[in-house]
Protein backbone atom coordinates (compact mmCIF):
# COMPACT_ATOMS: atom_id res chain seq x y z
CA UNK A 1 0.00 0.00 0.00
CA UNK A 2 1.50 3.69 -0.83
CA UNK A 3 0.92 5.98 1.93
CA UNK A 4 3.72 8.56 1.09
CA UNK A 5 6.03 9.83 -0.81
CA UNK A 6 8.91 7.59 -0.37
CA UNK A 7 6.87 4.76 -0.94
CA UNK A 8 6.04 5.89 -4.99
CA UNK A 9 9.41 6.31 -4.92
CA UNK A 10 10.67 3.04 -4.14
CA UNK A 11 8.03 1.30 -6.54
CA UNK A 12 9.21 3.77 -9.48
CA UNK A 13 12.81 3.09 -8.54
CA UNK A 14 11.92 -0.68 -8.80
CA UNK A 15 10.10 -0.51 -12.06
CA UNK A 16 12.79 1.88 -14.10
CA UNK A 17 15.65 0.17 -12.41
CA UNK A 18 16.52 3.14 -10.58
CA UNK A 19 17.98 1.82 -7.35
CA UNK A 20 18.14 4.75 -4.93
CA UNK A 21 16.39 8.01 -5.69
CA UNK A 22 16.81 11.12 -3.29
CA UNK A 23 13.53 12.94 -1.62
CA UNK A 24 14.85 16.26 -1.41
CA UNK A 25 14.37 18.40 1.72
CA UNK A 26 11.15 20.62 1.86
CA UNK A 27 11.90 24.26 0.94
CA UNK A 28 11.98 26.47 4.71
CA UNK A 29 8.46 28.26 4.86
CA UNK A 30 9.16 31.78 4.13
CA UNK A 31 8.32 34.36 6.61
CA UNK A 32 5.76 36.53 6.36
CA UNK A 33 7.20 39.47 8.87
CA UNK A 34 8.75 41.67 6.90
CA UNK A 35 11.92 43.07 8.70
CA UNK A 36 11.75 47.56 9.00
CA UNK A 37 14.52 47.18 6.84
CA UNK A 38 12.63 45.74 4.06
CA UNK A 39 9.52 47.99 4.78
CA UNK A 40 12.03 51.08 4.73
CA UNK A 41 13.29 49.46 1.31
CA UNK A 42 9.82 49.02 -0.12
CA UNK A 43 8.56 52.41 1.13
CA UNK A 44 11.69 54.09 -0.70
CA UNK A 45 10.88 52.54 -4.00
CA UNK A 46 7.85 53.80 -3.95
CA UNK A 47 6.57 57.20 -5.71
CA UNK A 48 3.60 59.07 -7.10
CA UNK A 49 4.45 57.76 -10.07
CA UNK A 50 2.59 53.82 -10.25
CA UNK A 51 5.08 50.57 -10.35
CA UNK A 52 4.40 47.23 -11.38
CA UNK A 53 4.14 44.78 -8.39
CA UNK A 54 6.54 42.76 -10.10
CA UNK A 55 8.75 45.73 -10.77
CA UNK A 56 8.27 46.38 -7.21
CA UNK A 57 9.20 42.92 -5.91
CA UNK A 58 12.08 42.32 -7.89
CA UNK A 59 13.87 45.32 -6.95
CA UNK A 60 13.40 45.25 -3.58
CA UNK A 61 15.48 42.20 -3.90
CA UNK A 62 12.89 40.05 -1.05
CA UNK A 63 10.76 37.20 -1.46
CA UNK A 64 7.11 37.98 -3.33
CA UNK A 65 4.82 37.20 -0.25
CA UNK A 66 7.06 39.35 2.19
CA UNK A 67 7.00 42.62 -0.65
CA UNK A 68 2.99 41.67 -0.37
CA UNK A 69 2.34 41.63 2.58
CA UNK A 70 4.16 44.72 3.21
CA UNK A 71 2.27 46.81 0.28
CA UNK A 72 -0.96 45.27 2.16
CA UNK A 73 0.10 47.02 5.53
CA UNK A 74 1.03 50.20 3.46
CA UNK A 75 -2.72 50.16 1.82
CA UNK A 76 -4.43 49.81 4.85
CA UNK A 77 -2.69 52.23 6.65
CA UNK A 78 -3.47 54.97 3.79
CA UNK A 79 0.25 55.14 2.63
CA UNK A 80 0.34 53.60 -0.59
CA UNK A 81 -2.69 53.15 -3.43
CA UNK A 82 -3.54 50.67 -6.07
CA UNK A 83 -4.30 52.02 -9.20
CA UNK A 84 -5.57 50.39 -12.05
CA UNK A 85 -3.61 47.02 -13.57
CA UNK A 86 -2.63 46.34 -9.83
CA UNK A 87 0.18 48.90 -9.75
CA UNK A 88 0.96 49.92 -6.42
CA UNK A 89 1.73 54.15 -6.09
CA UNK A 90 2.91 56.20 -2.76
CA UNK A 91 -0.37 58.34 -1.67
CA UNK A 92 0.04 62.05 -1.44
Amino acid sequence: MLTKVADVIDVLGLATGISSLQIAEPLPAISLEAPDTLRARVMGLLSPTPVDLDDLVREAKAAPQQVLGIVMELELAGLVLRSSGGKIAKSD
